[in-house]
C-alpha cells in the first residue's frame, strides 16, 4: 500500500497511499526455474557432483513516480557448478567451480498515472560470474570439527544502452 502515516495508518490500516493509488503502483512476476544434479561415487569416500539450473523471470512494476516509473524486465539466469568431496577417517575436503550468468532486458516507461508513457531505459544488462573454492574440515573430538575454506570470485558487468534517442550511452 505504499508508506501510510502513523496517524493513517492508526485510522485505516487498510487503506492505500493516495500516491499509490494515483499511479496504479503495483508489481507482477512469474518465475520458471529448472535444475539438474548428477552425483557419482568414485569410491575410496571420492564423490563428484556435476550441477546446472536455469530460471526465466519476468517482472513488471509501476511505481508511484513519472519518471521511468513502469518497469519491464525479462531476466535469464543459469550457471552450472562442479564439485568433488573427499571424506576419509575424519577429514572431509570440497573443492569446486562456480560459473553464472545472468541476462537482463530492462525497459522503464514513464508512468502517466497509471497509462504507459515515454520509453526512459531500454537495455541489455549482463552479469558474468566465476568463482573456485576449496574446504577443508577435520574431526578434532568427537562431534567437534575443525574447519577452514578459502573462496575467490570474478565478477563482470556488460551494459548496452539500446536507447540512443536520450545520447546518454
Amino acid at each position: 500500500p505504499g508508506g501510510l502515516t502513523l496517524m493513517e495508518a492508526r485510522a485505516d490500516p487498510a487503506q492505500a497511499r493516495e500516491q499509490n493509488l494515483r499511479f496504479d503502483a503495483g508489481e507482477s512476476v512469474r518465475q520458471d526455474r529448472v535444475g539438474v544434479t548428477y552425483a557419482r561415487d568414485l569410491g575410496s569416500g571420492l564423490e563428484v557432483r556435476l550441477s546446472g539450473f536455469h530460471t526465466h523471470r519476468r517482472f513488471s512494476n509501476k511505481v508511484p513516480f513519472e519518471a521511468g516509473g513502469q518497469v519491464d524486465l525479462d531476466r535469464r539466469h543459469f550457471g552450472a557448478s562442479l564439485v568433488s568431496l573427499w571424506k576419509h577417517r575424519g577429514v572431509d575436503l570440497a573443492f569446486g567451480v562456480d560459473l553464472g550468468r545472468q541476462v537482463d532486458a530492462r525497459k522503464n516507461f514513464d508512468n502517466l498515472e497509471g497509462r504507459r508513457g515515454d520509453m526512459a531505459l531500454d537495455q541489455r544488462e549482463r552479469m558474468t560470474n566465476l568463482g573456485a573454492f576449496a574446504r577443508a574440515a577435520f574431526e578434532v573430538l568427537p562431534d567437534t570439527e575443525l574447519a577452514a575454506a578459502l573462496r575467490y570470485d570474478t565478477v563482470r558487468f556488460e551494459v548496452d544502452d539500446a536507447l540512443l534517442a536520450d545520447g546518454n550511452q
